[in-house]
């Protein structure tokens, strides 16, 4: 019991861990940091999620829809930034991206 106990407080606290895709893919990196800087001129506090799904063809994935969740000025933000159609390069595909962007 207890060990089925362990094995599962183990694997959900792994899923809290990455729950920010920036920290290894460097598509993710470079639109976060893209979002950031914008959200810092503005200064605006709060926060929102974006949810990026892209479609891949050879070598580019293409960016098809862009979803949020927070605070609403920093996700219209977010969304004026990332546009449908823009094209990245890869290195591991990835059907979808979620980035999590935070001011105080």
């Amino acid at each position: 019991m207890k060990t089925n106990f362990l094995i599962l407080s183990l694997l959900l606290s792994t899923n809290a861990h990455c729950a920010d895709d920036s920290e290894w893919n460097v598509i993710a990196k470079k639109l976060k940091a893209r979002i950031e800087t914008q959200i810092a001129k503005h200064s605006l506090p709060g926060y929102c999620n974006v949810f990026i799904e892209f479609k891949h063809s050879k070598y580019h994935a293409i960016v098809t829809r862009v979803n949020t969740n927070g605070d609403f000025k920093i996700c219209k933000v977010s969304k004026h930034l990332i546009k449908k159609g823009e094209k990245f390069r890869y290195r591991t595909p990835e059907k979808y991206l979620r980035i999590h962007v935070a001011n105080e």
